[in-house]
């Protein structure tokens, strides 16, 4: 598998150090390296932060991804462009009393494998493409 991020404030994945762990399929203990995302220095207030998390089966590998602010943000909230493979997805991100809210929509087609390429096709007809949603 693959974890794209994009954070706020500028940060990395670093090497957590080495863990062991049970298998949930009766395998041997197992040592594996584990990794977290950190910022490059302390945020004081808080970060915003998206993952998206793609998988291919064996033999196949992971299809590409990107995250990055949208070109047009919104007057409330943060919004994201999204592209798993070649779907495109805006995430906005609002501040809400019982805690923020993630809405997302399928807008259209992206190059996964080029994070500079612009949308490739959005939907025009005002009506959303399709609502996805992302577990973070």
């Amino acid at each position: 598998g693959k974890i794209v991020a994009w954070s706020r404030e500028p940060g990395s994945f670093v090497v957590d150090g080495l863990v062991t762990a049970t298998s949930t399929w009766g395998s041997p203990t197992m040592h594996i390296n584990r990794f977290r995302y950190t910022p490059a220095a302390p945020t004081g207030t808080g970060d915003l932060r998206a993952f998206v998390m793609t998988a291919g089966m064996k033999p196949d590998v992971p299809p590409p991804a990107w995250v990055k602010p949208c070109a047009a943000q919104p007057s409330t909230g943060t919004c994201l462009s999204v592209c798993v493979a070649s779907r495109y997805f805006e995430l906005v991100v609002t501040e809400g009393a019982g805690g923020d809210l993630v809405s997302a929509v399928e807008m259209g087609q992206c190059d996964g494998e080029n994070l500079a390429a612009e949308v490739l096709t959005t939907t025009t007809t005002g009506a959303p493409a399709g609502e996805t949603s992302f577990t973070f």
